[in-house]
């Protein structure tokens, strides 16, 4: 069995939603999942059903909670607290304009101190754990200092788990989709700064399973298999489409292995 937040699915909009979380538990049962990310706001003025519905049925799924208002963010905790959530993540490493003209995501990079108030105001009303996943930097400010400063502070608060993204974040003249392939990848600062803060889980956002901090390619394949050993054990068959599916992860998996060998 994995650790928490041993291997995770990132937040991704568009397509984390309840019915991909549901595959993926099939899949690999151990996968910390996410929500996509939602606007602490839409949570305290919104209807109440889609949060509900976001999550009635599963377990261990972690909200991720965009916002920059300490109050709104803790009464959208509070809800949320109350409902089948288990950990709130605050996103702090999304560059799109859509999130930078709301002034959250990766822009609140710039602004330990009020993501800091966040983290303390929702620490004040619920139990959750909080963590904040973010960048490696914004723009020109991505030397080592400003990523300690960012997470020294916030953890400061009380936020004792990370999930950052080796990569610096454009704020400006790179699309959502560049900002995850052209500033240059850097685990360096990431294992550095694994040694040099003492929080409960630090942990790279990766994009290669073998570069993951102690996981390779034999423990995916080893959760793959276990959806497959459950149906052969109780005598059912995989759907036709899902068998599909199950055998395409498989043999991407083996590749991946085969490939690092």
């Amino acid at each position: 069995m994995l650790e928490p937040h041993q291997i995770s699915v990132a937040p991704m909009m568009g397509h984390t939603d309840r019915h991909f979380r549901h595959l993926a538990r099939m899949l690999a049962p151990d996968l910390r999942l996410y929500t996509p990310m939602i606007h602490a706001e839409s949570i305290v003025y919104g209807p109440r059903k889609f949060i509900i519905e976001e999550n009635q049925n599963q377990q261990n799924v972690a909200i991720q909670l965009a916002g920059n208002d300490p109050s709104i963010m803790s009464e959208a905790a509070a809800i949320v607290s109350k409902l089948n959530y288990d950990e709130i993540n605050i996103n702090i490493g999304c560059p799109s304009s859509r999130v930078q003209n709301c002034k959250v995501g990766a822009a609140l990079m710039n602004d330990p101190k009020l993501v800091s108030q966040c983290v303390e105001a929702i620490m004040s009303k619920v139990d959750l754990p909080v963590s904040i996943k973010t960048r490696i930097g914004i723009n020109n400010q991505d030397d080592y200092s400003f990523l300690y400063d960012f997470i020294a502070k916030t953890a400061q608060a009380g936020c004792d788990i990370f999930i950052i993204h080796a990569r610096k974040a454009f704020l400006n003249g790179l699309n959502p989709k560049q900002n995850r392939t052209v500033p240059p990848i850097d685990y360096e600062k990431v294992y550095r700064l694994k040694q040099d803060i003492d929080v409960s889980g630090l942990n790279i956002s990766s994009e290669n399973l073998n570069e993951l901090f102690q996981i390779d390619a034999n423990q995916w394949l080893a959760e793959m298999k276990n959806i497959k050993e459950y149906f052969d054990e109780f005598g059912e068959r995989l759907p036709n489409e899902l068998l599909d599916e199950h055998s395409k992860v498989i043999k991407s998996l083996k590749d991946s292995l085969h490939s690092s060998q």
